[in-house]
């Protein structure tokens, strides 16, 4: 229920920048002063709640890593960081609404209210782009995937000197599809997190690409 409550809200606004009713420019930075202060507040929890910064807070998850990415996204209007966003970023958090992975927390409804909200904010800030003007482009999903392996190759050098869980490389999260994922040991759920990946982006980019796309009258950044 309270993801489709969040989910509505946020159509709500994607629907008025798309009518191009409201100041692009204004809910935008609006949206990353909301996002920064959610995060914020997610990180100083977690020593609170007796879990360690290293190996639960560091940005080696993916939906983290889209955090700090969609925060300056949205503040400046990026275009490369709209890519990763709405090829990787956007899914991913779409994935974890769906399917919530929320840890222990001696304050269980403000930890999963923080987790869905965060998540639904970076789901739908590369909607809020898209309708201010940003368009995504082929080109990005190439470089999202090397970000991604790139992101994930850290992950591991991480979670094997730390003994973390980042990016759920060493253990699939309960309740979610990424458990039929591992169900034939490490080597095969690695491969087809990559087959994963490599499907999505690409079955976004034939979705939502579209060549010689307008612009809209304000340019964002590149």
């Amino acid at each position: 229920m309270q993801q489709l409550a969040l989910c509505a809200a946020y159509l709500v606004i994607v629907h008025g920048l798309r009518r191009r009713g409201w100041n692009a420019r204004l809910v935008l930075r609006g949206a990353a002063v909301w996002l920064a202060a959610l995060a914020a507040l997610q990180i100083a929890l977690v020593p609170m709640q007796g879990a360690s910064i290293l190996l639960n807070a560091l940005p080696f998850h993916l939906c983290s890593f889209t955090v700090m990415l969609t925060i300056p996204m949205l503040w400046t209007r990026h275009e490369r960081l709209f890519q990763f966003c709405w090829f990787l970023g956007m899914p991913a958090a779409l994935t974890a609404l769906i399917f919530p992975a929320v840890g222990y927390s001696p304050w269980p409804r403000l930890a999963r209210w923080l987790f869905l909200t965060i998540h639904a904010t970076i789901t739908f800030a590369p909607l809020m782009m898209y309708a201010s003007g940003s368009r995504p482009k082929r080109g990005g999903v190439w470089t999202t995937l090397i970000i991604g392996n790139a992101m994930m190759i850290g992950a591991l050098i991480v979670n094997r000197a730390l003994g973390s869980n980042y990016m759920f490389l060493s253990s699939a999260p309960a309740g979610t599809p990424l458990t039929l994922l591992a169900a034939n040991g490490k080597a095969a759920y690695l491969a087809a997190l990559e087959c994963a990946a490599l499907l999505l982006t690409r079955a976004l980019s034939r979705l939502t690409v579209r060549d010689n796309q307008p612009r809209a009258l304000n340019e964002p950044r590149t």
